[in-house]
């Protein structure tokens, strides 16, 4: 562990390596503080590709190979930062591999992925892997903030460092503020909250909390009007975000999380396995029925969507087919 912390990017020119973990905030992160400890490096000869709408397209290759013609201007070297390599569709990755292969003496190529198993061998050939290991200090400092009941801590504390380094971070009266907050969410305004699909943390968080709010809604009422509700609200949301596939893969991966932990509630003794034990609290899990058949298709059906690199999904169908399963699989005692 203590070797890839002190790594020096700058031996490493000449080479395209690439850092891996579970979590690509992790990994950002982490390559963010290997660039602040570079001496005399001007970020004016550093290149950043991002994924766009869910793909690295082959228009951002060509800027990488023209970013390359050159020497740097300001540092004795540049660097390429391939963030989320994974995400690149077929065209940009054949085109990526010679200069991965063989980056300028004066250029390191930077990637990193969650997704490792999903790049073509002929890439994975061309990189050099670190894995990046999760700081547990971070962990242990989070751990201190349950006292403050934050609404299904556990899930964040188990969703990965991004979460675990918001809460640290916060100000007392802010921890607060937020808590105050998540209390006064309800119906209508999971609803607003759900339609906000966004990159920074907070906005996460409120969306994760106004998710499992309505699925609570959803699941404990007899008559339809959540459902219905919820399904309007969500399935028009297409053109109002800028990746639908992502949206859809973090509502498949939300709800495998509970399905997870009400069947290891209701069927087990095993609680120290579930992801958070104040599902137990919030949904009252055990006052529930669950069709088994049902409930273990639709894991393994947002599974798929989880794991899909296509954004070939009709967005409107499976919205409604998403909390529909979910209302199907649960009922009240």
């Amino acid at each position: 562990m203590s070797s890839i912390f002190n790594m020096k990017i700058d031996n490493f020119t000449g080479k395209s390596i690439c850092f891996h973990s579970l979590e690509v905030y992790n990994n950002k992160k982490f390559i963010e503080r290997k660039l602040n400890e570079l001496d005399d490096f001007n970020k004016l000869d550093l290149l950043n590709i991002e994924p766009s709408k869910g793909n690295i397209k082959i228009n951002q290759i060509r800027e990488i190979h023209e970013f390359l013609r050159y020497k740097p201007n300001f540092s004795k070297i540049k660097i390429v930062i391939i963030n989320e390599i994974d995400k690149l569709n077929d065209q940009a990755e054949n085109s990526l591999l010679k200069i991965l292969e063989e980056p300028p003496s004066f250029a390191i190529i930077i990637t990193h992925t969650n997704s490792w198993n999903y790049l073509l061998p002929t890439t994975k050939s061309r990189l050099t892997r670190f894995d990046i290991p999760f700081p547990k200090d971070d962990f242990n400092l989070f751990s201190d903030i349950k006292k403050k009941k934050i609404k299904l801590f556990n899930l964040f504390s188990s969703m990965g460092l991004e979460y675990v380094d918001y809460f640290n971070n916060m100000e007392e009266n802010d921890l607060e503020a937020f808590i105050n907050t998540m209390d006064e969410i309800n119906f209508e305004k999971a609803l607003k909250n759900i339609k906000i699909f966004k990159e920074d943390t907070k906005t996460k968080i409120i969306f994760i909390y106004s998710y499992f709010h309505i699925i609570k809604k959803i699941i404990t009422e007899k008559n339809h009007e959540y459902l219905i509700k919820t399904i309007d609200v969500t399935k028009e949301l297409k053109n109002n975000i800028e990746n639908p596939l992502d949206y859809l893969k973090m509502i498949s991966l939300l709800s495998n999380i509970f399905i997870h932990d009400s069947l290891i509630s209701k069927l087990t003794n095993k609680w120290k396995f579930m992801y958070n034990y104040d599902f137990i609290e919030f949904f009252g899990v055990e006052d529930y029925n669950f069709k088994t058949e049902i409930i273990m298709d639709t894991y393994k059906y947002n599974n798929k969507i989880i794991n899909s690199s296509l954004s070939n999904h009709n967005f409107r169908l499976e919205i409604i087919n998403h909390f529909v399963r979910l209302n199907e699989a649960y009922s009240k005692l």
